[in-house]
């Protein structure tokens, strides 16, 4: 049973989703139980820019595990997808309460709050993402983006330096 997860997670790498998809249905009547087919059936849907069904599985998965952080992550970003601003924050805000280091949720979280000009949360959840992984690039430009918003060029313009130093030393 676990050999179809691997399989459909290995199908999702290889975006051959309809096999992935199909492989993690499989995996679901195998393993009743298990929030994990559920999950990555949450992926393959957002990747494919499915959001309605992603937020479906991930709602499974985490009726299944409601302590599973990276389904509410991903419960958060389909959301953050839809528009659909406040239902994102508090999936992220739940990811976050169950795993305060997960860099995708604070990195969400900066996207939500600068579509709804909360820059300064904004700033706050990128320094977030920054002080968990600090050679990431995008977190640096989004953090110019919301300076620039603000009007604090000096900040934006070392935001963004720093950027163009990451991508240089790891191309996008």
């Amino acid at each position: 049973a676990a050999a179809y997860q691997d399989l459909g997670v290995a199908y999702s790498e290889q975006k051959q989703y309809k096999a992935a998809i199909e492989t993690f249905h499989r995996a679901m009547t195998l393993l009743p139980k298990s929030p994990a087919p559920h999950y990555n059936l949450g992926l393959v849907y957002l990747k494919q820019g499915n959001f309605a069904p992603a937020i479906l599985a991930f709602k499974r998965s985490i009726v299944l595990a409601p302590d599973f952080a990276d389904a509410y992550n991903g419960l958060g970003e389909s959301y953050l997808k839809l528009g659909r601003f406040d239902e994102a924050l508090e999936a992220y805000g739940k990811a976050d309460q169950l795993n305060p280091n997960l860099l995708s949720t604070h990195y969400g979280l900066g996207q939500v709050y600068a579509k709804q000009g909360n820059y300064e949360q904004a700033i706050t959840a990128y320094q977030s993402v920054i002080e968990i992984q600090p050679d990431y690039p995008d977190a640096y430009y989004n953090l110019a983006q919301v300076y620039i918003k603000l009007g604090k060029k000096e900040d934006a313009a070392k935001a963004m330096e720093r950027f163009e130093t990451l991508r240089k030393t790891d191309p996008l």
